[in-house]
């Protein structure tokens, strides 16, 4: 039997998703877009996903694949249109695409070489409506250079285990490789940005959580070093809200991901 493997760019808003991952009788990214799959291709189809997302966590750009035991001859706007016919309008899919045999074995998780993530605080004094869903508000004056400057010491290979959450298994490795991070702020929007070749479970939330510390005043930059080299599992306890949190980007090494990705955000 012939097996076809497709490759989708997907975005969307997490507030009404219990994460990416399926769960039983709760609506996730993965199973609405399996539903879909089953719609268009007569078939159920297990979605993999490139990172996963908790709760609440939004995503500009996800990559996942799925495999249907047939030939079908859907043309990659037919095929995005299709599926999209059947999501909801906070899960929608950028980009569709059948795989080569040339990259059949592409894993969408296994072959990422960074991801990005941003967590976003809005320190307005009134929050606007229209953000409520995306930023952590705060009604004071953030310290950004502060924030910055703590942020600096999370680039590099380091154990993040003391910003690790409950489901963080002690056989796994936490150590992660931070290629990039910082804080920027523009007008009353505080952006916390890091790439690393991965993420343990509420790592960032955590992190974020010690950073808005920082930005009010609470804490030193230097609170992030101590906690950082502690090395005590979850030491780091305070959590913000997911809805601050989104999936900005994946970079793979695969030339024709480039290609297939640069089209999509460009068209």
């Amino acid at each position: 039997m012939i097996e076809s493997k497709y490759f989708l760019i997907v975005t969307y808003e997490g507030t009404d998703f219990y994460g990416s991952q399926i769960q039983k009788n709760l609506r996730t990214v993965q199973g609405d877009l399996e539903y879909a799959i089953e719609k268009v291709f007569g078939v159920h189809s297990r979605m993999l996903l490139a990172s996963r997302t908790d709760t609440g966590v939004h995503a500009d750009f996800q990559v996942g694949t799925f495999v249907i035991k047939r030939n079908n001859g859907f043309s990659s706007n037919t095929l995005r249109s299709a599926l999209n016919t059947y999501l909801s309008g906070d899960l929608r899919i950028l980009y569709a695409g059948k795989l080569t045999q040339e990259d059949i074995f592409f894993n969408p998780r296994r072959d990422a070489i960074s991801r990005e993530y941003m967590y976003t605080f809005d320190d307005a004094e009134v929050l606007e409506p229209k953000f409520r869903n995306y930023v952590h508000h705060v009604n004071r004056r953030l310290d950004e250079n502060k924030m910055d400057e703590a942020a600096s010491f999370l680039i590099g290979t380091h154990d993040f285990i003391s910003f690790s959450g409950s489901s963080t298994s002690l056989i796994d490795s936490t150590i992660r490789n931070v290629f990039d991070c910082k804080v920027t702020r523009i007008k009353n929007k505080v952006f916390f940005s890091i790439i690393a070749n991965a993420f343990l479970h509420q790592q960032i939330r955590r992190i974020s959580a010690l950073l808005l510390e920082i930005g009010l005043n609470k804490k030193s930059p230097n609170m992030m070093k101590k906690i950082l080299v502690s090395k005590n599992k979850g030491e780091f306890t305070h959590v913000l809200s997911p809805k601050g949190l989104c999936l900005k980007k994946i970079e793979y090494k695969e030339k024709f991901l480039q290609k297939i990705i640069t089209h999509s955000v460009n068209k």
